[in-house]
């Protein structure tokens, strides 16, 4: 809300909320982020479902290699019978039929193994998009803050409490919370554009590079090419 009457600005939590319902860019930024939270679980339970898509396919790939496998065994033993040519015992449509199944199983797995990584480079990209949300919602929140209650804030005051800022006050559009690295990336971003905002770009691009954040592993590795 408004400044309250005396030396002491609101909390910048309460601060906070205020700007993300009140202004017209904070209600933009905090749209635009829970959108992309939206984004990012469906594309996780497209992710997931399409894992379990590719074991289904692989198991039966299996299963149907093992039996083109057996009927191969017995078509030997029958063209062993004759004087040792196997070519006496022709492929029966049971084994012609496996042997089609067993080349659209594999399409399909190289189908879902593609879109699998599609997926994965999607949620990098909206990963990307989140933090570049937080970050311009953090520095419009500031601007605003300094702004409106600057004068009401000492400086070691201000440095002092944007630490504390935002620790889970950005919450997606079910009210989720931020996990512990999306906190310390908000709080060390918050610090940065406080006290050196020369050096917010800096971490920004040092975090991207980051081995905290692994990719996930591959659902298996593609079809030999039989």
């Amino acid at each position: 809300g408004d400044a309250q009457a005396g030396p002491a600005p609101p909390d910048r939590q309460t601060a906070f909320t205020d700007f993300k319902a009140s202004t017209e860019e904070g209600q933009q930024l905090e749209a635009a982020f829970n959108q992309n939270k939206i984004d990012q679980r469906t594309k996780k339970q497209e992710l997931r479902t399409v894992a379990e898509e590719i074991s289904r396919v692989k198991v039966s790939m299996e299963e149907v290699k093992e039996m083109v496998q057996k009927k191969q065994r017995e078509r030997s033993a029958e063209g062993a019978k004759v004087g040792g040519d196997s070519s006496v015992s022709l492929i029966d449509e049971e084994e012609y039929a496996l042997i089609k199944r067993l080349k659209d199983l594999k399409k399909q797995y190289r189908e879902q193994f593609d879109a699998h990584k599609e997926l994965k480079a999607h949620l990098l990209q909206i990963d990307h998009n989140i933090q570049k949300c937080k970050t311009q919602l953090l520095q419009a929140f500031e601007r605003w803050y300094e702004e409106k209650y600057g004068q009401l804030v000492s400086g070691a005051d201000a440095v002092a409490s944007a630490a504390k800022t935002l620790s889970s006050s950005t919450r997606g559009p079910e009210g989720d919370d931020l996990d512990e690295n999306e906190q310390f990336d908000m709080m060390e971003a918050s610090r940065l554009e406080t006290q050196h905002p020369d050096a917010l770009a800096f971490y920004n691009a040092k975090r991207k590079t980051s081995p905290r954040r692994t990719a996930g592993r591959s659902p298996g590795p593609s079809p030999r090419r039989h």
